[in-house]
């Protein structure tokens, strides 16, 4: 009878083990960061000597700047951050009259906080200041809704209504539309995984099948400004040295589906327009028929995320649904799969197409 209670105790002591582990290995790669929860739009406000910030292109110091948070509920958060210039193309004056900013918090000071757990955060803002370029912002937005549909293994983003004060002239103030981009470390955190440093020789480097769902997202969106071997608009991400790494896009203002007016297609396709999508994926044996059927089956939630997201125009809301309609008669149609993608695939990953 002891023997047996002691039994049960045992039993129920491995029971307890077991349970907990399995609630610690749940747990790792949980992100518990509020901020990218909620697809609501973040009230904003942020001060600071925005003019210097805006012009130090080459130097590109950090600056102080307040940040305060509106929430839904009337309450306010104020976070002492730094702010500088970050980005490529949309850095140069002769593109944009406002450059993507990078904020720095001070992560020990952001608990239970919108901005808890984060560090360092990309934000993507509207480059110039008109309605035009407010409705690319959230062309572009909506691009990283989309792919958050197809992959975990994307960039998590939050919408934000952002009022910009000027301390140094008179508070002069900006409101406009931008976007939180999650930082990538966690990214890799939530998926189990860390940033891969490692040579990337060219697309077969990668796992297929993340890469092969990468590929025709970037086709949906007639992205050309990407490439594998020097991880041009890419990062890569790594678990186990067993398993190929895998491939997160970002940044998609050169795409047909945000259509901006500096963006041109690459030199070495022979296509006048950004709008024109081209294929870039390397042949496969299949044909992609199992990545043509997966996007068949998440069009009514990429037609979702187009009805959900809020403040766009009719004028784009119509671009961009003929330019996912237009997607879709392509895959639906086995004689354009064949010309548009199959007989586009790049066999020796030096071919281009051009129609």
């Amino acid at each position: 009878m002891i023997k047996q209670r002691n039994n049960m105790k045992s039993l129920k002591t491995h029971t307890v083990l077991i349970l907990f582990s399995i609630s610690v290995f749940q747990m790792i790669g949980q992100n518990n960061a509020p901020l990218f929860e909620s697809n609501s739009p973040l009230k904003i406000v942020i001060s600071t000597s925005l003019r210097e910030i805006t012009n130090d292109l080459k130097e590109r110091e950090q600056r102080s700047a307040k940040l305060v948070v509106n929430n839904e509920n009337g309450t306010e958060e104020i976070h002492q951050i730094k702010i500088r210039v970050r980005g490529v193309t949309r850095a140069k004056k002769e593109v944009c009259q406002f450059p993507p900013l990078r904020l720095n918090f001070k992560k020990k000071q952001t608990k239970n906080t919108v901005f808890a757990e984060q560090d360092k955060l990309k934000l993507v803002t509207h480059c110039i200041n008109s309605n035009n370029y407010s409705q690319n912002t959230l062309k572009e937005y909506l691009a990283y809704k989309l792919y958050e549909v197809v992959t975990s293994y994307s960039f998590k983003t939050r919408l934000c209504e952002i009022t910009y004060i000027d301390t140094l002239r008179n508070n002069r103030t900006i409101q406009q539309l931008g976007f939180l981009i999650e930082d990538v470390d966690d990214v890799a955190k939530r998926n189990g995984l860390k940033e891969f440093d490692g040579r990337i020789v060219n697309q077969e480097a990668l796992q297929q099948k993340t890469l092969d769902k990468m590929v025709f997202f970037q086709y949906l969106i007639g992205n050309l400004d990407w490439a594998v071997p020097n991880r041009h608009n890419m990062k890569v991400l790594a678990g186990s040295a067993k398993e190929l790494p895998i491939g997160i896009p970002y940044d998609f203002d050169y795409s047909g589906w945000v259509n901006t007016s500096y963006a041109t297609p690459p030199d070495a396709v022979n296509i006048s327009s950004v709008r024109t999508r081209v294929f870039r994926g390397i042949c496969r044996v299949n044909n992609y028929s199992e990545t043509i059927e997966f996007y068949k089956k998440i069009r009514p939630q990429l037609e979702k995320a187009l009805i959900d997201i809020p403040f766009l125009t009719d004028k784009s809301r119509n671009y961009i649904k003929k330019y996912l309609n237009n997607f879709y008669d392509i895959l639906n149609n086995p004689t354009k799969v064949k010309n548009e993608i199959i007989t586009a695939c790049r066999a020796e990953h030096k071919h281009t197409y051009s129609k």
